[in-house]
């Protein structure tokens, strides 16, 4: 898929919701603009081999579910060059990942400016952790990208990286925020959770942690 525009899809109540939704299969998609659609922009599960995403422009998305921006499970995801901004996940249960929802396997993430993302939960007893990026599981490596002004209402309103093995380097981390609901935890740039992570060489300043 390249040079594509999909716009103002997902409005349809369905399981596994996206305006690109692609179950075990990896088209290369680049230079795509993809927005102003009532669901994950991108949404690929059961990956099996490798799944890039480059150089595209995916914004104003609205998923009640995880990963506003892009939602991703499984197999090799190569996530590169690309603007990932406005999007949003809410929902009234744990939400994960307003820009980058990314599970399990081999993630790159790189080069990518993502900003202006959301993660909510509407309700008082859930919450949205990874404003910008959330990483649940697998091996990641995020490098070389800018992540700005994303915002969580628990942890992580950059990145957030739970129960994973993840690289975080050569990135300028700047104006996010973690809300925590007063919490004991927050991370208003990174959030590191029941992680192995290696983080160096990054710009992280004026990020906040409301606890």
């Amino acid at each position: 898929l390249e040079y594509c525009i999909v716009e103002y899809a997902g409005g349809t109540s369905v399981s596994d919701n996206g305006a690109l939704r692609m179950n075990n299969a990896h088209p290369f998609i680049n230079y795509c603009t993809i927005n102003n659609n009532s669901a994950s922009g991108i949404y690929a599960w059961n990956l099996s081999s490798t799944l890039k995403i480059t150089n595209s422009t995916i914004t104003n998305n609205t998923s009640s579910s995880h990963g506003g921006g892009i939602r991703c499970s499984g197999g090799t995801k190569i996530i590169s060059n690309n603007t990932i901004s406005n999007n949003t996940a809410t929902s009234s249960s744990t939400i994960y990942g307003g820009g980058i929802y990314c599970k399990d396997g081999t993630n790159t993430i790189s080069g990518n400016t993502i900003s202006n993302n959301t993660v909510s939960s509407s309700s008082s007893y859930y919450y949205g952790y990874g404003g910008g990026i959330f990483c649940y599981g697998g091996t990641n490596t995020i490098s070389s990208n800018t992540i700005t002004n994303n915002t969580a209402d628990d942890d992580g309103g950059g990145i957030h990286s739970y129960q994973a093995t993840s690289t975080i380097s050569n990135n300028t981390i700047t104006g996010n925020t973690a809300s925590d609901n007063g919490g004991t935890y927050a991370g208003g740039g990174i959030m590191c959770n029941e992680s192995t992570a290696t983080v160096s060489n990054n710009t992280i300043s004026n990020n906040t942690a409301l606890g």
